[in-house]
């Protein structure tokens, strides 16, 4: 469909096509009046699907970070907050976080299906938007609403250290020492994020083989 000019529906995404028509000599010349065709973009496509991507993701990632929360709270009220075995309990919310997202986009955006590369990257995104909430509130809570934690945390370092072998006698002091200041430094937000996106990649390589599912070339 085109329009005139004069009429040219700018809200839409059209392209400018200039006519040409040949005059009695035989020779091209530009039409007076260019009109605008109807365009359909695969760049715009493009962008549609990318927005609902990080839009999904960021989602489901809001959903797991509060998720975490929830059940840190729980553990802090139990006073229980660093006990090791429930602390894997996380590692199956992310888990089954992360597989609800991805059959959600699969399913809901792509239309039943998805490549191993979208399902890992998508995967990813979800883990680095989970951890930033999560690592965000990790930090709050040590450092300005229950700070005696951190007196807690390092008894179950000095606890870990004292049992390994790995670890001299003489170096459990300053280890603790540099523990307690790096709690309270901001530039252990960055590395935590990193760390929690690199075990979101890790667990994604996994569920995204699991999860994909691409059309049938030959139907």
């Amino acid at each position: 469909r085109s329009w005139p000019y004069e009429t040219y529906p700018a809200v839409q995404n059209y392209e400018l096509l200039l006519i040409l028509q040949k005059n009695n000599s035989g020779l091209a010349k530009t039409r007076k009046k260019p009109i605008f065709v109807y365009k359909t973009s695969k760049i715009t496509i493009m962008e549609e699907k990318k927005s609902g991507l990080l839009k999904f993701a960021l989602t489901y990632g809001l959903i797991i970070g509060l998720t975490l929360i929830v059940y840190a709270v729980i553990l802090y009220i139990a006073d229980i907050y660093f006990n090791k075995a429930l602390g894997y309990v996380q590692y199956i919310i992310l888990i089954a976080g992360i597989v609800m997202a991805v059959i959600a986009y699969r399913d809901k955006i792509l239309g039943g299906y998805i490549t191993y590369g979208r399902a890992l990257g998508y995967s990813v995104l979800i883990a680095l938007f989970a951890g930033t909430v999560t690592v965000l509130f990790n930090f709050i809570m040590l450092n300005y609403i229950d700070p005696g934690l951190i007196d807690k945390s390092m008894a179950a370092i000095e606890e870990t250290m004292q049992n390994s072998r790995f670890i001299p006698e003489d170096q459990i002091g300053p280890s603790l020492e540099r523990a307690r200041k790096n709690m309270s430094a901001l530039w252990t937000l960055p590395v935590g994020i990193a760390g929690f996106t690199l075990v979101g990649f890790i667990i994604s390589l996994v569920t995204s083989a699991i999860l994909k599912k691409e059309p049938n070339p030959v139907a």
